[in-house]
């Protein structure tokens, strides 16, 4: 694999079927590329480690968000949801598509259709060079235009990549940045129709895969059987040799980027990663450069100090509440005040 190529193998391989195929269209199906043990012993695993137990019980991890069916880095606690994430065959289609060793470094995992709007994952997740990232949906059970499929505009990928800024959204005159979102989310179903873009929707077969592009418009169509499962699963990738970061929340202008420091659902480590280093202080000039991942221990050595720090803190606080100016000099109280407000 050429890890140099500054693009995506599938944009300039032609010896390839699946590189043609997804160059044209921004996705790729793959028909039972999941084997059926695996589908159920995710959606299994879930339901019995996430959403049966009581209250009291259920794991206390971000991102679980029973009510709404969406259980994002489930992996965390689910084997089987990383076994998907890394399932041999997708990741085989991956090298091919990219010509560079995928990460996958997300997964979100649903019960029921998310009926979310049109939107490209580039906003959320990014890369330099651009479009080393894609996301794999996978049907857990079969999906009908009736419980909310998954749906996509063919040949979107090929637009420009469209941040805020490019869409003319200003967030400096918006109440926060998800008012923002809301308006992207509008901008950019407006977009791909009036490109003229045809929308198709996923009525999949259980284990059957989607793999799509960066920039390919996508989102879940909405649901007209009420009450009904759409179980699912999105793995999203980045690969080796890029920069990932947010673009929705960089500012891609003035070279402002906001980092990513993803964990390979793998391997429970940090992706290798690049960053932006200014090579001179007067020139616009950019390098890329690698980033060693920080090692546990480096973390654990920097906790351990940021304690002692913080037991040193607290016996001075003691020591001066004994004091009689503490109890008598209203400075001292303040300074007190202040001091244990850090620690709250």
């Amino acid at each position: 694999m050429n890890v140099n190529a500054t693009a995506a193998r599938y944009l300039f391989d032609t010896s390839s079927k699946l590189c043609n195929k997804f160059r044209e269209d921004g996705y790729l199906i793959l028909a039972g590329a999941v084997e059926a043990e695996l589908v159920d012993a995710v959606r299994w695993e879930v339901e019995e480690r996430i959403i049966a137990p009581n209250d009291d019980q259920k794991p206390g991890l971000p991102g679980f968000e029973i009510k709404t069916g969406r259980f994002q880095d489930a992996w965390r606690i689910c084997p089987a949801v990383s076994k998907l994430a890394v399932h041999v065959p997708i990741q085989h289609a991956l090298r091919e598509l990219y010509g560079r060793e995928p990460h996958p470094f997300q997964t979100l995992t649903f019960s029921v259709g998310t009926q979310q709007l049109s939107h490209s994952d580039h906003i959320h997740f990014s890369s330099r060079p651009l479009g080393f990232m894609c996301g794999v949906w996978v049907a857990l059970e079969d999906v009908t235009v009736d419980n909310g499929p998954l749906f996509y505009y063919p040949g979107s990928q090929n637009l420009p990549y469209m941040g805020y800024s490019e869409l003319g959204i200003d967030l400096s005159v918006l109440e926060s940045e998800a008012h923002g979102y809301l308006q992207y989310e509008q901008q950019i179903e407006k977009l791909a129709r009036t490109h003229g873009f045809e929308r198709k929707v996923f009525t999949a077969k259980k284990g059957d895969a989607l793999i799509w592009a960066a920039n390919l418009i996508h989102g879940g169509s909405p649901v007209n059987d009420p009450g009904s499962s759409r179980w699912s699963q999105v793995t999203h990738y980045l690969f080796e040799d890029c920069l990932h970061y947010t673009p929705r929340l960089s500012d891609e202008v003035r070279g402002n980027f906001y980092v990513r420091r993803p964990i390979n659902v793998a391997t429970g480590e940090l992706i290798p990663s690049v960053e932006i280093v200014e090579t001179e202080p007067t020139s616009d000039s950019v390098v890329i450069s690698p980033i060693e991942p920080v090692r546990d221990d480096q973390i654990e050595k920097e906790l351990s100090e940021l304690r002692s720090q913080k037991d040193s803190l607290q016996k001075e606080i003691r020591a001066l509440k004994d004091t009689k100016t503490f109890r008598y000099t209203r400075g001292a109280r303040e300074i007190y005040s202040k001091v244990r407000a850090r620690f709250r």
